[in-house]
C-alpha cells in the first residue's frame, strides 16, 4: 500500500497490489469537507499511524487499523509555529516525530502505547530545536541511527543531530552542488 496527501486536504491510501489498475482504497479529509492544504506525511515505523502536516502548522493523525471513516481520526494543533509543515519523518524506533517548517525543526514525543488516534494526538508536545539559520523544507531520518537527520533548507543541505541540536557536517551550498553538475 501507498499513502499520499494533496492540496485539498485529502489523505489517500492506495492499493498497489492490483497494478496496473491501482485504486484508491480509502481516503480521509482533514477538515470535514473544508480541508486545509497538506504538504507532508510520515508513516510510523510499525505501519499503524499516518501523520500529515498542513499549511497552518497542524498535524493530523490517521489510524490505519481503525474504521474507514471519511474524516481524519485526530488532530494536533499546538505546533510551536504556525508555519507550514513542509516535511516530517519518524525516528527509526518510532518514539519521535520530527517536523520542519519555517526556520523550525520540532521534535514530538510519540506515545508508545496509544490504542487510538485520539490517544496518539493527545500526548505529543512539540519541542522546538532552533538555530538552523534558514528556512527548512525537507527532512529525512538516517536509517540505522536514532539521532541523525538530513535537512534541506533554502540555502543548503545539512546532516544534523536534532537531539543536541548541532550540525554534524558543514552545509552543502547550492553553488557547490551546481558546480558539480
Amino acid at each position: 500500500q501507498l499513502v499520499s496527501v494533496d492540496w485539498n486536504g485529502l489523505v489517500g491510501l492506495w492499493n498497489t497490489a492490483s497494478a496496473p489498475h491501482d485504486r484508491l482504497e480509502r481516503s480521509r479529509n482533514t477538515g470535514g469537507g473544508q480541508g486545509v492544504s497538506l504538504f507532508a506525511l510520515a508513516v510510523h515505523p510499525q505501519g499503524r499511524w499516518v501523520v500529515s502536516g498542513d499549511k497552518k502548522g497542524g498535524l493530523h493523525v490517521w489510524d490505519l487499523e481503525g474504521p474507514a471513516t471519511g474524516a481524519v481520526d485526530a488532530s494536533v494543533s499546538d505546533h510551536n509555529s504556525r508555519e507550514t509543515v513542509f516535511g516530517m519523518t519518524f525516528s527509526e524506533d518510532g518514539q519521535n516525530l520530527y517536523t520542519v517548517g519555517g526556520e523550525n525543526l520540532n521534535r514530538w514525543s510519540v506515545p508508545a502505547t496509544a490504542s487510538s488516534a485520539a490517544e496518539f494526538a493527545r500526548e505529543p508536545k512539540a519541542v522546538r530545536l532552533p538555530g538552523w539559520g534558514e528556512r527548512l523544507y525537507s527532512i529525512a531520518h538516517a536509517p540505522g541511527t536514532l539521532d541523525r537527520v538530513a535537512l534541506g533548507g533554502s540555502r543548503s543541505v545539512m546532516l544534523a543531530s536534532p537531539d543536541r541540536p548541532s550540525m554534524l557536517s558543514y552545509p552543502i551550498a547550492r553553488t557547490a552542488l551546481q558546480s558539480q553538475s
